[in-house]
């Protein structure tokens, strides 16, 4: 209940805005000004790590749950609530480049590339993506390796860019390969 009534204060005081989403839910946002601002002050603090992995925390795991709804039926609804978001995957995809956290950014891109490829910016998803490959990657699992070569390999399709895409399957499946696991392979 405080929290609530903090954030009715800042409302009053319209340091944040409150929007209904498309279900009609509220949705809570500040202005650009006092975003930075705080943004600043979160900087300077010794809690900004905590902060930030808290907030990649939470959007990883919204994005794996998202995932295997931005195909099908519930597409269009999962790919309107992510689109909401994509200031924070943004935020904390740069955050696992930053931090090096190479698996999380992974997940994250795997798990968003159909967002990415239908909603987002490719040259962005790409970017991105070369950002997390440039980092060290071994403590990321295999399975992760493999899933995120065939995201990079399906946003570059999208973006045209062939020679990419065909050099991100054949990564996926050498890596599929060596796990022994036909269906990604398959896949790849």
């Amino acid at each position: 209940f405080e929290m609530l009534d903090l954030l009715e204060q800042l409302v009053d005081k319209s340091l944040i805005t409150v929007e209904a989403d498309e279900a009609g839910n509220p949705r809570y946002t500040m202005i650009e000004t006092v975003w930075h601002y705080s943004r600043e002050k979160l900087d300077k603090s010794s809690e900004a790590a905590t902060v930030r992995d808290r907030h990649l925390d939470y959007f990883l795991r919204f994005a794996e749950e998202a995932a295997p709804h931005l195909e099908g039926p519930e597409q269009r609804d999962w790919l309107d609530r992510c689109e909401s978001d994509l200031f924070n995957f943004r935020f904390a995809a740069e955050w696992t480049i930053k931090s090096r956290k190479t698996e999380a950014g992974l997940r994250l891109l795997t798990a968003l590339y159909r967002l990415i490829e239908i909603r987002g910016n490719l040259a962005e998803g790409r970017d991105i993506g070369m950002s997390l490959l440039a980092l060290p990657d071994s403590d990321v699992a295999p399975k992760h390796k493999a899933a995120s070569r065939i995201a990079l390999g399906r946003i570059a399709w999208a973006a045209d860019r062939y020679s990419d895409s065909r050099r991100f399957y054949a990564e996926a499946q050498q890596t599929y390969d060596a796990m022994d696991d036909e269906a990604g392979s398959a896949l790849a």
